[in-house]
C-alpha cells in the first residue's frame, strides 16, 4: 500500500503524528482522517479503517477517560467474528 503524505501551512491544522501503529499526515481542523487498519496486528481486519479526529481547534481528539491523543482502532475488529472466537474457546 503506497501512502501519500502532504504537509499544509497556516495554523488551522493538527499536526502529523505517529500513535505507535501508524503515521498521521497532517489534517485540516474539524476534518475526521481514515486510513486501513493496520494488517500485522492480530485480529484486526485490514479491509476496515482506525481513524483519527482533528478537532476544529486544530488538536488531535483526546480520549474522554485517559485524557491521551487517540486514534479510534475500535472500528477493526470485527466483532461478529471475534465473539465466534471467543465462543470456540470456551467451547473447546
Amino acid at each position: 500500500m503506497k501512502v501519500s503524505f502532504f504537509f499544509l501551512t497556516g495554523s488551522n491544522f493538527c499536526r502529523g503524528t505517529f500513535d505507535g501503529w501508524l503515521c498521521w499526515a497532517d489534517t485540516e481542523a474539524g476534518v475526521t482522517v481514515h486510513q486501513p487498519c493496520p494488517a500485522f496486528i492480530s485480529g484486526f481486519d485490514p479491509t476496515r479503517t482506525a481513524y483519527k479526529i482533528c478537532n476544529k481547534n486544530a488538536t488531535w481528539f483526546k480520549h474522554p477517560i485517559s485524557g491521551a491523543v487517540w486514534s479510534n482502532y475500535t472500528t477493526c475488529i470485527n466483532h461478529e467474528d471475534y465473539n465466534v472466537s471467543i465462543q470456540l474457546y470456551i467451547h473447546f
